[in-house]
């Protein structure tokens, strides 16, 4: 190899080449400062409808706007199912009188009684009393029934001719016991008679008391394993008081006041538990009450000291229930709800003590 030679002069500067090509893009400088607002820019064309937005909130509720006119009647709507039944209504007002059945055949008039004993002689000078009356007559042969007509009970069948016809006789009732002017019992309801006995000084009609002649183990209602209502065991509202419905709404129609009495015989059972709840009675105007006020009443019954012997015996009691009511719409009770049960023996009977109606002496 060669040896290196000397090196020349250094030449002149070309000539600039072509551009070359361009360069990558460099990083963004900063920003530079906010220039001021352009004119404003004329209105672009309307733009599309946007997709509906999200529900709002719900606004605050408005102030009630005016009673608007009333529309029209609406067409008739399908028959709905049919309803519970209904609780029991209150007892309606007597129904219209019934048609007079036909005449029936007179039965004979029975013989008359023993004359009474002659009353004691007057002081002179001063009425005397009354003597006391004769012994009742032997009762006559029974006469051939008549055909009832509709809704007759009573009427139809005219009296003997030796029937009494005084004021408050079945041949002449009154029309109550404010136009009589003694105490007994008289008839009154002149389109229906019925026997009552009027109680003139206190101004009370009562109804006719029928004494027990019966044996408490044979006529008795046992109990069932379970709360009940006597009447499904056979309590009967119209044997109890010997009345129609019809004739217990006819005195309470001019009553301004109720009073009564039922002695309740017990055996095994009791008129007052420790719930208060073992005796309920059920009143003419469907309300239950029991021994102490409630709020959907204030009527209860009451028990007086002396007779509050029915407890858990498991021989035969009796305890008196009391009510009275200045309203003519409460009184009397209709049923007994009875719910102390136990596994005993238990047994019951209710009787009628005192049912008194109080009345007003009409202005003559």
């Amino acid at each position: 190899m060669g040896e290196l030679g000397i090196a020349g002069k250094e030449g002149k500067v070309g000539a600039a080449g072509p551009p070359g090509p361009i360069g990558p893009l460099g990083p963004p400088g900063p920003s530079g400062p906010l220039g001021p607002p352009g004119p404003k820019g004329s209105t672009g064309d309307k733009g599309e409808i946007g997709q509906p937005g999200s529900p709002g909130l719900p606004g605050k509720t408005g102030p009630i706007g005016l009673s608007g006119d009333k529309g029209d009647i609406g067409p008739l709507g399908p028959q709905g199912p049919k309803g519970d039944l209904g609780p029991i209504g209150p007892v309606g007002i007597p129904g219209i009188k019934g048609e007079t059945g036909p005449q029936g055949v007179m039965g004979s008039i029975g013989p008359p009684g023993p004359r009474g004993l002659p009353g004691l002689t007057g002081i002179q000078g001063m009425p005397g009393f009354n003597g006391s009356n004769g012994e009742m007559g032997m009762k006559g042969s029974k006469g051939e029934p008549g055909i009832p007509g509709k809704d007759c009970v009573t009427e139809g069948l005219p009296p003997p001719e030796s029937a009494p016809t005084y004021l408050g006789s079945f041949s002449k009732p009154a029309v109550s016991c404010a136009d009589l002017k003694e105490d007994g019992l008289f008839y009154i309801n002149p389109s229906d008679p019925f026997e009552v006995n009027c109680n003139v000084k206190e101004k009370e009609t009562c109804l006719k008391i029928q004494e027990l002649e019966y044996d408490l183990d044979e006529i008795a209602i046992t109990f069932t394993n379970d709360s009940f209502w006597l009447s499904e065991m056979g309590f009967d509202l119209t044997k109890f008081y010997n009345l129609q419905v019809s004739q217990l709404s006819y005195l309470l129609a001019s009553s301004t006041g109720v009073t009564q009495t039922i002695r309740y015989h017990c055996r095994n059972t009791t008129v007052i538990s420790d719930t208060d709840n073992a005796l309920q009675v059920l009143l003419w105007n469907d309300n239950l009450v029991g021994p102490y006020s409630t709020k959907m009443t204030p009527m209860y019954y009451d028990i007086p000291k002396d007779t509050d012997t029915c407890m858990t015996s498991d021989s035969w009691e009796s305890t008196d229930i009391v009510l009275e009511s200045k309203l003519n719409t409460r009184l009397p009770v209709v049923d007994f709800f009875i719910q102390d049960i136990r596994p005993l023996n238990q047994k019951v009977y209710v009787e009628l003590k005192k049912l008194c109606f109080k009345y007003n002496i009409p202005i003559s």
